[in-house]
C-alpha cells in the first residue's frame, strides 16, 4: 500500500495508522516494522511447517495461539544510556544471549536490538580459489562455511529490545525477552575487541594456551562471548598473530615456561626475565620474576 504524500510538507503519511515520516526510506522502514512486509518472510522458530509471518507482532500472536508460547512485554525506564547498556550487558551475561542492531538509529532516537540467532543462514556453495562466487540467478553470494559454524537459526527468534533514547538522556525500553527455537548458548559468537590482546600478552609471558583460555573464562571483566573461549581459539591467535612463538608451548605449563624462559635468555641483557627458579623433582613449584 502506497503512502499518502502531503503536498505542502512533502512528508509521507501511512494510510494504515496515520504515522508521518519525512521521506520514503523512513516510511518503508515504518511499513515493514509496524505492519509487516508485502511478502511474509518470518519463519516460525518452533515449527518450519507453519506459514511464514509478516511481522514480529504477527509472529508473537502466532506463537501464542498455535503453540501456546507466551511472550510477555517488559517495560523499563533508565535514567541514562549508560544505565541501559549496563542492564543490557547484565541481561546477556545472565541469559547467555546477545542482542544486536540490524539497522542504525531510527527517527526519534529509536533503536531495535534483535536476538543474534534470528535470521537465515547464508547459502554456502563452493568457492573458487578462496573467493566468493555469486549466483546470477538468485543474486546470492555463496561463501565458504565459517569454521565455527553460523549463529543464524534459519528462523526468527522473537526476543527483541526496543529502546527510545530521549534528548534528556532517559531511555525508555519495551522488550520481549523470551527466546524460542534455539539453545541458550552463544558458541558461534566472536570474541570481544580487547580479548585477543589479553591472549597475546599471556602468550608472550609464556603461559600455556589451555591456561590462558581458563584465565579468560574466569575473568570477571570477560564478556559473554569471552566466556566461551576454548584452547583451540587461543591456538588460532597464536598461529595467526604470533607465529614466531610457535614451538614455545607445551600442554604442561611448567614445561611451557621452561621453553619460553630459555628463549628469552638468548636475548642476553635485553631479556625481560630477572629471576627464574625452575621446577625440580624436589620442589614442585617454580618461580619467575619479569
Amino acid at each position: 500500500m502506497d503512502p499518502y504524500v502531503d503536498e505542502l510538507s512533502g512528508k509521507y503519511v501511512c494510510r494504515i495508522c496515520g504515522a508521518v515520516r519525512r521521506n520514503k526510506k523512513s516510511y518503508n522502514s515504518h511499513r515493514q516494522q509496524k505492519h509487516g512486509t508485502v511478502q511474509n518472510t518470518l519463519v516460525c522458530p518452533i515449527s518450519g511447517n507453519c506459514e511464514k509471518l509478516a511481522s514480529p507482532k504477527a509472529l508473537r500472536k502466532h506463537l501464542k495461539e498455535l503453540h501456546g508460547a507466551k511472550a510477555a512485554k517488559v517495560p523499563q525506564t533508565f535514567a541514562s544510556s549508560g544505565e541501559f547498556l549496563q542492564w543490557k550487558d547484565n541481561l546477556q551475561k545472565e541469559t547467555n544471549s546477545l542482542f544486536v542492531q540490524w539497522m542504525g538509529v531510527k527517527e526519534e532516537g529509536r533503536v531495535v536490538y534483535h536476538c543474534c540467532r534470528a535470521g537465515e543462514k547464508r547459502s554456502h556453495g563452493k568457492a573458487l580459489g578462496g573467493f566468493a562466487v555469486e549466483n546470477s540467478e538468485t543474486r546470492k553470494t555463496n561463501r565458504r562455511p565459517r569454521v565455527k559454524g553460523t549463529m543464524k537459526m534459519n528462523a526468527y527468534c522473537p526476543a527483541v529490545i526496543h529502546a527510545k533514547f530521549s534528548p534528556q538522556g532517559v531511555v525508555e525500553v519495551s522488550a520481549y525477552l523470551q527466546h524460542f527455537g534455539h539453545d541458550d548458548d552463544i558458541c558461534y559468537l566472536s570474541l570481544s575487541i580487547t580479548t585477543p590482546d589479553k591472549v597475546k600478552q599471556k602468550l608472550k609471558e609464556g603461559f600455556a594456551p589451555d591456561k590462558i583460555a581458563d584465565f579468560i573464562r574466569r575473568d570477571n571483566d570477560s564478556s559473554v562471548q569471552d566466556r566461551q573461549l576454548k584452547t583451540k581459539d587461543v591456538l588460532y591467535i597464536l598461529r595467526h598473530d604470533l607465529p614466531e612463538l610457535i614451538g614455545l608451548y607445551n600442554e604442561n605449563e611448567h614445561v611451557s615456561v621452561d621453553i619460553a624462559v630459555t628463549k628469552f635468555f638468548e636475548l642476553g641483557e635485553n631479556s625481560p626475565i630477572f629471576y627464574y627458579q625452575p621446577r625440580t623433582a624436589e620442589n614442585d613449584n617454580f618461580a619467575i620474576e619479569i
